[in-house]
């Protein structure tokens, strides 16, 4: 098997089906008594080129026969239904062309009939709702769904007959059976959902993913609440990484027969039932379970029969050799959220601290000790806490006599003549003094001269002493002017450390940590609601969540929410839902949570992205390289941060029409 992930093959797929340079777009004309443009839509479809666009206002239209490659795409996703006739499936693909749907909903005709049928052909479904469930067969048939949702069906999906199909980023919910792969088809399942598969009769259980004599290969996907998550009859290969079960009734996987398998960083978690193992395998050639994390909720972890299993776990971390209060420090600081690139520098400076206080100990010679610092950043950076922890760090190597004291001190109060350098030290004897930069730096502004604020800052640093630490902290545009030109005035800082806003999957994190602190939890759901909120306001720039104190003030209004529904359910020790998340894009956030969002983690070492999802252990494996780190929270795929940290790719894949050579307009 290959050792590494595969990615969503619909890119080229697009680009082979539906080349920008035949596409031109036909926009429907939106009558204003709110009907549907009928005769136009019927018109657009019989005149329509190959490879044409054809562009709907909201309303109910009748599914269309499909003849040549066409994209149809709602105007205003999901507010475009195609519904069936009653005599057969709605969408009905026999021909071997290819046909994109975008933001539509489409259901059937009647409750014996299919939404979709296929059996020649590719069809491609983005941001799309299917009711009423999908059959596709054939050798010749080619399927692939983006950011779609499935329910409402006895099977969701079927394939059949060496049909092969990619899910990515999709939800199916409310079916008996999640999706059904069999006779030889082939299932590429990326970052997706299944939940609720269930069936009354015990010993024929509903499933989230039930596949027979097939391959599938499974990245990032949760299975929430079925009966059984996955089971496979006979399959030739399987490959399941970095997915989620939790909370199935009879069991996480069930394999019988087949091979090879593999799993690997996993997660098995909360399964009703303790009769069954979280994986069974029966006569299964070879099986890998590797570094996946399960609980004790099932009565083993797994259970094999008749076949080879290997199974590797994380080793344990190395305890700290001596216990010294070092490795305590150094712990601490790793665990600190939200200093970014600050923290290497400052685990630096700890080492150099505990350097040189042993070597005086043992009687070495020690030059001048100096552990002064600036600290460059916007407001709400982290710079105050990050002081705070030099603070107490510095104090617990030995460095400073009072533990965490930090004392705040403005440097205009110092030019002004408020106070002086030595009144302004003298609180902060034995810790840290906390130096506000001027506000408002001009070398040719008489109120701040450049030269008195060097001079003055000159004295502090001398009246400090080896007893005492200055932070000269302030915004890059504050303290550069003051350090530019003058290397006497640098010098006497051991470094400089630079802060920036904390990103998206940091203020997760700090808010996952105060949830913590007052004993509430946050579900599934809501942890994927939270991180997706905070990338799409951290890509619209709103500052009122980008920093630790904007985090605090949407726990707050988030409890509010909270408390009302615990006190409405008589239930104090409810975890926190979705629901009760408080957030200015929660409508946005709510549509594309519809379509499993695609979160990934990326391996420090090869640079690979493993997929991201909620319940992940904090500590997990690449599947590339296999190398060992924390993850913390994921990155969303489209948010302009995460491109951000991709800047060798010139532009990002973004699965919508491409650039089109014309437009045409259908009147009524």
């Amino acid at each position: 098997m290959k050792n590494s992930l595969r990615p969503s093959a619909l890119p080229g797929v697009l680009e082979k089906f539906h080349p920008p340079a035949r596409s031109r777009e036909v926009f429907l004309p939106e009558p204003d008594d709110g009907s549907v443009p009928l005769n136009a839509y019927l018109g657009a479809i019989r005149k329509a080129h190959r490879e044409d666009c054809i562009i709907l206002p909201p309303g109910n239209y009748p599914a269309p026969k499909l003849t040549r490659s066409l994209v149809f795409r709602a105007a205003r996703p999901g507010t475009v239904r195609f519904r069936g006739s009653g005599k057969g499936a709605t969408i009905r693909l026999d021909g071997n062309f290819s046909v994109w749907f975008q933001g539509i909903h489409i259901l059937p005709g009647s409750e014996e009939d299919l939404a979709v049928e296929q059996s020649r052909g590719c069809l491609i479904f983005s941001n799309c709702h299917i009711s009423g469930g999908m059959k596709c067969t054939g050798k010749e048939s080619l399927l692939f769904l983006e950011n779609s949702r499935l329910d409402e069906a006895e099977v969701g999906l079927q394939l059949t007959n060496e049909t092969r199909a990619e899910l990515m980023g999709c939800a199916i919910s409310g079916c008996t059976v999640g999706i059904a792969v069999e006779k030889s088809s082939s299932l590429s399942l990326l970052h997706s959902r299944i939940e609720g598969a269930f069936r009354e009769e015990s010993e024929n259980p509903g499933a989230g993913l039930h596949a027979e004599s097939s391959k599938v290969y499974a990245a990032g996907t949760l299975f929430i609440e079925n009966q059984l998550a996955a089971h496979f009859l006979e399959c030739g290969e399987v490959e399941m990484l970095f997915c989620e079960f939790e909370r199935q009734v009879m069991g996480g996987l069930m394999m019988q027969g087949g091979g090879p398998l593999r799993l690997h960083g996993c997660v098995f978690a909360e399964q009703a039932s303790k009769d069954y193992a979280h994986v069974t395998l029966d006569r299964v050639t070879s099986a890998a379970v590797d570094f996946c994390s399960m609980d004790a909720s099932a009565g083993l972890n797994v259970q094999s029969t008749h076949g080879h299993l290997t199974q590797r776990s994380e080793a344990p971390q190395p305890s700290d050799s001596h216990g010294d209060a070092l490795s305590s420090v150094l712990r601490e600081i790793q665990q600190e959220v939200g200093m970014g690139a600050s923290k290497p520098v400052m685990e630096t400076l700890l080492h150099q601290a505990h350097a040189a206080i042993q070597r005086r100990k043992l009687g070495m010679p020690v030059p001048p000790l100096k552990f002064h610092c600036i600290f460059e950043g916007e407001e709400g950076s982290g710079r105050h806490q990050a002081a705070v922890t030099l603070a107490k760090s510095l104090a617990t190597v030995g460095i400073l006599s009072s533990e965490g004291k930090v004392v705040e001190c403005d440097m205009e109060d110092l030019l002004v003549g408020n106070i002086t350098p030595q009144q302004a030290i003298q609180p902060a004897r034995g810790g840290l003094l906390y130096l506000h930069a001027p506000v408002h730096v001009v070398r040719k502004e008489p109120r701040h001269p450049v030269t008195k604020i060097r001079e003055i800052l000159r004295a502090v640093l001398s009246a400090c002493g080896e007893d005492t630490v200055l932070v000269f902290s302030g915004t890059r545009d504050n303290v550069r002017p003051i350090l530019r030109n003058s290397a006497d005035t640098e010098e006497l800082f051991r470094a400089t450390l630079s802060f920036s806003l904390p990103s998206p999957p940091e203020l997760a994190e700090m808010f996952h940590t105060m949830a913590a602190s007052l004993h509430i939890r946050l579900t599934t759901k809501a942890r994927m609601k939270l991180l997706l909120a905070l990338h799409m306001l951290h890509d619209r720039k709103d500052r009122r969540f980008l920093n630790h104190m904007g985090v605090a003030k949407l726990l707050d209004a988030t409890q509010k929410r909270y408390f009302e529904r615990c006190s409405r359910e008589r239930n104090f020790d409810l975890p926190l839902e979705a629901g009760d998340l408080d957030v200015s894009v929660e409508k946005a956030a709510d549509a594309v949570l519809v379509g499993h969002p695609v979160f990934v983690i990326i391996c420090p070492e090869c640079g690979c992205e493993n997929p991201w999802i909620p319940g992940q252990p904090s500590r997990a494996r690449c599947v590339a390289c296999e190398h060992s780190w924390e993850t913390g929270w994921g990155i969303w795929k489209p948010s302009s941060h995460y491109r951000r940290l991709k800047q060798e790719e010139a532009t990002p894949t973004v699965l919508l029409l491409p650039p089109h050579r014309g437009r045409l307009a259908i009147s009524g």
